[in-house]
C-alpha cells in the first residue's frame, strides 16, 4: 500500500498475496531466475522479522539466500553466479568489499512501483 502523503511504501508486513504478486511481475519482466531468488529471499526474510519495511529487504548473506533458493524446485539448478546475476537483476549492487561477507537487500519499493505502472 502506498501512502500518497508521504509518497513512500507504508506497510509493516509484505503480505505473502502482495509478495507473490511482486514475484509474478519480476517473472513477466526479468525471468524466472530472478523471480526465484526474489521468491527466496522473501521468505527468509519472513523468518528473519515479523514486521519488515517494504522498502527493502532485510540483508542476507549470499549463503543465506542460496540456501533458501536451492529448497525451490526452480531453484536446484541455479548456482551461485546465476543467483548473483539474478541479485543484479533486481538492482542490488555487487559487494565491492573483499573479505567481507556478502550480504545482499533488494529494494522492494522499486519492484512494487514497478508492478504497479503496469
Amino acid at each position: 500500500m502506498i501512502d500518497s502523503r508521504q509518497g513512500t511504501l507504508n506497510v509493516l508486513l509484505l503480505p505473502r498475496k502482495r509478495g507473490m504478486s511482486c514475484i509474478e511481475n519480476v517473472r513477466a519482466r526479468l525471468d524466472a531466475g530472478a523471480a526465484t531468488v526474489l521468491g527466496a529471499v522473501l521468505e527468509a526474510t519472513r523468518r528473519t522479522e515479523t514486521k519488515v519495511k517494504v522498502e527493502s529487504s532485510v540483508p542476507l548473506s549470499i549463503d543465506d539466500i542460496m540456501e533458501e533458493v536451492i529448497r525451490s524446485e526452480e531453484g536446484r539448478t541455479m548456482n551461485s553466479d546465476r543467483v548473483r546475476a539474478s541479485l543484479a537483476q533486481l538492482g542490488c549492487d555487487m559487494p565491492s568489499i573483499t573479505g567481507v561477507d556478502e550480504t545482499y537487500s533488494i529494494d522492494l519499493k522499486r519492484i512494487l512501483e514497478l508492478a504497479q505502472i503496469q
